[in-house]
């Protein structure tokens, strides 16, 4: 490069420009969208990235830097992506990489590590929006955030993004018309967390060869949060298995789904009934960490395997539309990537109307050395079951070994935990500081089944007893038969006949988890107006070190005092 005569020039070796070019006219010839690494990120400490259970910064995690999508005022032609408001070429794109209708500046942008992505709330992007492939990676240290801002929304209110695809068959990514993009939102990144955006309007064709998604997870540390799902639809021949509202893709093996995770979920589909049966799948996949979810009104809550269930509220279980799948609770069923030491605690199931779906399924065949703890779970009105509510599998296969602990379970079945029951099984199940009701007529037991091989490791700390025998005793469903009680099946009072009647567990609590060391959190509560969820869904107590703890999911009767001041975590 040198200068004449005031001007500038760059040889470049082009010949028919006898060896320079002018700098400026380089510059246009060769101008392209330019970037900044986009604009300021949110400030408040209102996030729950990376499965922390305290709100933070996006700053705290590593996102440094964001770029806004408005589909009201946005613009990818005009616009720039670095800021919410408009100021001449700078502004939101109208559309998130990875769309398809994203175009122009939107197009050239190409997202990583350390950045954010801002929807603006209450914007609704539609079926040509969707079928979005995201590729593009964060890192443990930068990772991806694709979300919102609530202090930036159009409307007179804060409301989440939606993604909606309005019921419509024809669109690729609303339906499984197009074989292979068949879900709204598919993550292909590591490292990247979606969050609190409206998922609804699937549609399932009864010809379609593929499920259909709102958001499909296909990478390690991938992370679902404080979003809500409902409102899908499907032809009346198509299986009710076949909508899977938030899907982890295990191609590649349990590997793959290492540190994922969906968290503080809502899946309603009070609003997707269809001749006389629910349909859907809650969480469908494998490998994943599942926690602070509610699932409901959906023919299968949690179907897997996962390496953790804890905290979930699944709840309105129907039969399925499809008369080759049965309904479910939980379905858990293959080897896990942890196999010493799957957990499954704090749940609660509930309020079914379906007498033949399996409420528990638990299953890590074929791994004999596996181990699942299942603790502080609350499980009761799921009508006409005459199988144990929570059944250790293996269809003739070791399933591997199982800790049931410290569980308060209402049936109308024979046993509250099974071993077995659903093939012959070489598993192992131990039990210890169960409360087991049942109203059924028959021979009771805590645990039972089909060839079944169960240990009471703690002998006289666990409590079977009739229906009648426990509402006697004060235990009772609330709102059934004139119950007041405030927590479902707990303790009236500190004379009540598992109030100190359990083993102490203290020692076991490096094995099971430090979750172990407090009672039930009765898994989370619902805002049924926000379609939140609500942490915890009861306050829990600790259990003691040295004296006797209770027998069941409750510690002691001071708990019985309802939590106050709750808010929603979700945002």
């Amino acid at each position: 490069m040198v200068s004449s005569k005031g001007r500038t020039w760059l040889y470049v070796g082009i010949t028919s420009f006898k060896g320079k070019i002018s700098l400026t006219f380089l510059l246009l010839l060769f101008a392209a969208p330019c970037f900044a690494a986009g604009g300021a990120c949110p400030s408040g400490a209102v996030y729950t990235m990376e499965n922390s259970a305290s709100l933070n910064t996006l700053a705290s995690y590593g996102v440094t830097s964001c770029y806004y999508v408005s589909k009201s005022i946005g613009s990818d032609s005009s616009y720039d992506g670095t800021q919410e408001t408009v100021s001449g070429s700078h502004g939101p794109f109208a559309h998130l990489p990875g769309m398809p209708s994203c175009t122009n500046n939107c197009a050239a942008l190409k997202p990583a590590a350390g950045e954010g992505f801002i929807l603006r709330g209450g914007d609704t992007w539609t079926a040509s929006d969707l079928g979005i492939v995201w590729q593009w990676n964060g890192s443990s240290s930068s990772p991806i955030y694709i979300g919102v801002d609530q202090s930036w929304y159009s409307g007179s209110s804060w409301a989440r993004p939606i993604f909606t695809c309005g019921g419509s068959a024809a669109a690729t990514g609303c339906s499984n018309s197009a074989g292979g993009s068949w879900a709204q939102t598919q993550v292909w990144g590591t490292y990247v967390t979606v969050d609190n955006i409206e998922f609804t309007g699937l549609y399932m064709l009864s010809t379609g060869s593929y499920p259909v998604s709102a958001v499909q997870l296909g990478q390690p540390h991938a992370e679902l949060e404080n979003s809500y799902a409902h409102g899908w639809y499907r032809d009346t021949g198509s299986g009710g298995d076949d909508v899977q509202l938030f899907n982890t893709y295990t191609g590649g093996g349990a590997t793959q789904m290492v540190g994922t995770s969906i968290h503080n979920n809502v899946v309603d589909g009070y609003d997707s009934y269809l001749a006389g049966v629910y349909t859907g799948v809650g969480v469908d996949g494998g490998g994943a960490s599942i926690y602070n979810n509610v699932v409901r009104y959906v023919f299968n809550g949690l179907n897997g395997p996962f390496d953790s269930l804890t905290g979930n509220l699944i709840e309105h279980i129907d039969f399925s539309a499809s008369s080759g799948a049965h309904c479910n609770g939980i379905y858990n069923k293959g080897a896990v990537s942890t196999p010493t030491g799957m957990v499954v605690a704090n749940n609660v199931i509930r309020d079914s109307s379906a007498p033949g779906c399996v409420v528990t399924y638990l299953d890590a065949e074929p791994c004999s050395t596996c181990v699942t703890y299942f603790y502080n779970n609350v499980y009761y009105n799921w009508p006409g079951i005459d199988f144990p509510m929570v059944t250790a599998g293996g269809d003739g296969n070791n399933g591997g070994t199982f800790y049931y602990y410290n569980d308060t379970i209402s049936t109308d079945g024979p046993y509250c935990v099974g071993n077995g029951y659903i093939g012959g099984s070489m598993n192992t199940a131990y039990y210890a500081n169960m409360h087991c009701i049942s109203s059924n007529s028959g021979t009771l037991s805590i645990c039972g089944g089909a060839s079944a091989t169960c240990t009471d490791n703690a002998p006289g700390h666990s409590r079977l007893e009739t229906l009648t025998s426990a509402n006697s005793n004060g235990y009772c469903e609330p709102g059934v038969g004139g119950c007041t009680a405030t927590w479902p099946f707990a303790p009236s009072s500190g004379s009540s006949p598992t109030v100190g009647l359990g083993a102490n567990e203290t020692s076991q609590v490096s094995t099971f988890g430090a979750a172990f060391a407090y009672d039930t959190t009765l898994a989370v509560g619902y805002n049924s107006t926000n379609h939140t969820v609500i942490i915890p869904g009861r306050t829990s107590n600790g259990r003691p070190s040295s004296v006797a703890w209770n027998a069941g999911a409750y510690m002691n009767a001071a708990s019985l005092n309802p939590p106050t001041g709750l808010t929603a975590v979700v945002k």
